[in-house]
């Protein structure tokens, strides 16, 4: 009797972990985002986390996880492939990274603030306040758990679960589409109402989807589908500045991702942010990471600075030397 409740046992621990390894892609996509999204509701709207100091936090680690836990125990090789979890060209997709948030941090709210205070509002505040000051580190690692949860979400197993029905392009398109439409429960959970409800609902959903786009084509153009890293490192920092680091008015609002309230700082807002996104997104589109890096090493030859010493170089420089040991004639 112990040993057929044994044998029961192993059987389903083996059906089940067939189960989840040759499961199909886009059916698990589907789990993981419906998961995902019953969590969050239940942490904004059921549990009112939102305006708490530990924030929606458990909506994005523990879905987060569970994602990790079942790649890493069933589909371990997919992990760089599908959740974009890889380390290739680490520290050139961290500092692009940086300098992007950055530019868009320039571009969507310092610059859109002298702009509104030059051309419309001469009152208006623009101080720089640093807030969250007792939780500063805390809201860097929400904004970073948040951003690996998201971008292995959205552009790493539901982009590629939506790939394996449609095409390249359309997959980009619908899987930015979902993130946009992921960000729609802030306006509800603010409590707006009319058409201040869906003025915001529009123009957060609208503008997270066109993020979510930059993401993807940062991701399957620029990186070639390699690695999550650039674009995590961007997403935590777009929002690490625009919640901790405010100029001129703050709203108050729940969630970083809320456009500005004023209607005149909002439309410069909105297009400032597209005179920088646009044409960078065009250039990601066009390039790779490998051409930046070529044009980096071959300014510094010009420079007579040394490149760095990479992995690459040690495999060349590996290969050259087995290859001429073979060719070397035998002492016998």
């Amino acid at each position: 009797m112990v040993e057929t409740v044994t044998c029961d046992q192993s059987s389903e621990q083996l059906g089940l972990a067939g189960r989840a390894a040759n499961a199909d892609l886009f059916h698990l996509s589907l789990l993981i985002l419906g998961i995902g999204v019953l969590w969050r509701i239940t942490d904004i709207f059921v549990l009112g986390l939102g305006g708490t100091v530990i924030n929606i936090f458990p909506s994005k680690v523990f879905p987060l996880l569970i994602l990790l836990v079942l790649f890493w125990r069933y589909r371990p090789s997919e992990i760089p492939t599908v959740l974009g979890l890889s380390q290739r060209n680490f520290r050139g997709h961290i500092l692009l990274g940086t300098v992007i948030a950055l530019t868009f941090y320039l571009s969507g709210v310092i610059l859109p603030a002298v702009l509104y205070r030059i051309l419309v509002n001469h009152d208006y505040e623009l101080t720089l306040r640093v807030v969250f000051l007792d939780t500063f580190w805390y809201q860097f690692l929400f904004f970073f758990t948040n951003a690996v949860m998201e971008e292995t979400l959205f552009r790493g197993i539901l982009f590629h679960g939506i790939n394996t029905r449609t095409t390249t392009g359309r997959a980009m398109i619908y899987s930015s589409a979902v993130f946009g439409v992921w960000h729609i429960c802030w306006p509800f959970a603010n409590g707006l109402t009319g058409v201040a409800l869906i003025t915001e609902v529009l123009i957060s959903v609208v503008l997270s989807a066109i993020l979510g786009l930059f993401f993807c084509i940062y991701y399957v153009r620029f990186s070639k589908s390699a690695t999550l890293i650039g674009t995590i490192t961007t997403h935590t920092l777009i929002n690490f500045f625009n919640e901790c680091f405010k100029v001129g008015a703050a709203s108050g609002i729940q969630g970083p991702d809320t456009p500005p309230s004023a209607p005149g700082l909002m439309v410069i807002t909105i297009v400032s942010s597209m005179m920088v996104l646009m044409p960078l997104a065009l250039t990601l589109y066009r390039y790779t990471i490998d051409d930046l890096l070529t044009v980096f090493h071959r300014s510094k030859r010009r420079s007579g600075t040394k490149p760095a010493y990479t992995n690459e170089d040690h495999l060349s420089q590996r290969s050259r030397r087995t290859s001429s040991q073979q060719e070397l004639p035998s002492s016998g």
